[in-house]
C-alpha cells in the first residue's frame, strides 16, 4: 500500500487500523495540518479553542478535539509512524512535515480541484474571492 525505498513499508490493512485507533473508527476524513515551529501550532491551537474568541464555522474549521496528545504525534512523526516515515519519503521528498498538528475534518473538496475541474467562470472566481475576503474580515473582527 505505502512503499518506501529499503524496508519501510506497511500495509493497507495496518494503516487503516492506525488510523481508527487515533481518530476512531467511522466513515471521517481527516486533514492534518503539520507545524514546524512551535509558536505557529499554540498561537493557532489557542485561537481555535479559546473562549474568548467565537470563530464562526462558516469561515474556520473546527480542530476535532479527541486526537492524540502533541508529545504522542511529535513522536509518531520523529520515528515515521503509522505510514508518516513513507510518506515524508514518498510525497515530502524527505522534509520535514513538523512536529506540531491540527487535525480537522475534510472538505469534500479543495481549490486546486475547484480551479482544475470545475473551471469556474470569472463571476464564480469573484464569489470565492469574496468569501475569502468576508474570512479574513471575521479573523480581523476577532482580534486575530
Amino acid at each position: 500500500f505505502l512503499k518506501g525505498s529499503g524496508k519501510r513499508a506497511i500495509s493497507k490493512d495496518t494503516f487503516v487500523a492506525t488510523c481508527k485507533r487515533q481518530l476512531g473508527d467511522g466513515p471521517r476524513e481527516v486533514v492534518i495540518k503539520f507545524m514546524q515551529k512551535k509558536d505557529h501550532w499554540e498561537r493557532e491551537h489557542k485561537a481555535r479553542n479559546n473562549e474568548n474568541f467565537t470563530l464562526d464555522p462558516k469561515y474556520v474549521v473546527s480542530a476535532l478535539p479527541k486526537i492524540p496528545s502533541q508529545s504522542d504525534i511529535a513522536g509518531a512523526v520523529e520515528r515515521g509512524d503509522g505510514g508518516l516515515g513513507i510518506i515524508v519519503e514518498k510525497y515530502l521528498e524527505g522534509n520535514n512535515p513538523g512536529l506540531y498538528a491540527l487535525v480537522m475534518d475534510a472538505a469534500d473538496r479543495n481549490l486546486q480541484q475547484i480551479l482544475f475541474q470545475e473551471q469556474p467562470k470569472i463571476g464564480a472566481v469573484r464569489d470565492m474571492l469574496r468569501q475569502v475576503f468576508e474570512a479574513v474580515q471575521h479573523l480581523h473582527e476577532q482580534n486575530l
